[in-house]
């Protein structure tokens, strides 16, 4: 078979308009050079990554003992504090989630309302429960408001006039 077979793509916008065509060649052309950019890209950033590090290590190798112990100490204590982090905003979805439920509110938005912080987790709370109660009975007055259907309340025959009377 040979190399200049017609692909044929349509587009899209317009049944009217031609469809393009592009030969075999056309499509490994476009193709290899789309790959060739990646590659490059992926090479540079690698490229950037590696001096990055080298750069690092031979920071690091020039720092004294007692500076890198100071240093791992440092990054010892970032990951524990990330980690506390994250470990306080899991019990702070929990506590919102419970929180909210008790209180009638779609426990859907307890990851937007919680923070790491306790005391700040409970203030959204509270903000967010008043303003659902808030929201809750505007829409049960606008319900409800208006005057009942005529015709359905039937006036009182005299039965009900003379058992109203005893």
């Amino acid at each position: 078979m040979s190399d200049k077979k017609e692909t044929q793509l349509a587009k899209p916008t317009s049944e009217k308009e031609e469809k393009a065509k592009f030969t075999q060649d056309d499509v490994d052309n476009i193709l290899s050079k789309r790959l060739g950019e990646f590659k490059d890209k992926q090479e540079r950033e690698f490229a950037e990554t590696l001096e990055k590090e080298k750069a690092e290590a031979e920071r690091r190798a020039k720092l004294s003992v007692d500076e890198k112990e100071k240093e791992l100490r440092e990054e010892r204590e970032r990951q524990l504090s990330e980690k506390e982090r994250k470990l306080a905003v899991q019990e702070n979805t929990l506590f919102a989630k419970e929180k909210l439920q008790e209180l009638g509110v779609p426990t859907d938005i307890a990851n937007i309302i919680v923070t790491d912080n306790k005391e700040r987790t409970e203030q959204n709370i509270d903000i967010v429960s008043q303003s659902w109660k808030k929201s809750v009975e505007q829409a049960r007055a606008e319900i409800t408001k208006g005057q009942a259907p005529s015709g359905l309340i039937e006036k009182p025959s005299k039965v009900t006039k003379i058992v109203r009377s005893f």
